[in-house]
């Protein structure tokens, strides 16, 4: 059966939820994509201890951050996270 524009596709709300936590993650691991390609700009471009260290400190936590998102966004796709009550 083919679908009209007018067609509504319904969700749980578990479902939406899971939609809008996946969207969420994916934003944040462009963002820390952005963050670590920053870092690496800012070491190549002045490299000092000044500038290393605290950059290699922030990468880090960006790695960490990425890590935690990209959980969130594995359980989102399969649809293992459940809205808060």
């Amino acid at each position: 059966m083919r679908r009209r524009h007018n067609d509504r596709m319904w969700m749980t709300w578990q479902e939406a939820y899971c939609e809008a936590v996946a969207h969420d993650a994916e934003a944040a691991l462009r963002g820390c994509a952005l963050q670590v390609a920053v870092l690496i700009v800012l070491v190549l471009f002045v490299p000092t201890v000044w500038v290393t260290l605290p950059a290699a400190a922030a990468g880090v936590w960006v790695v960490a951050r990425a890590i935690r998102w990209s959980r969130l966004l594995r359980k989102a796709r399969t649809g293992r996270i459940y809205p808060p009550r």
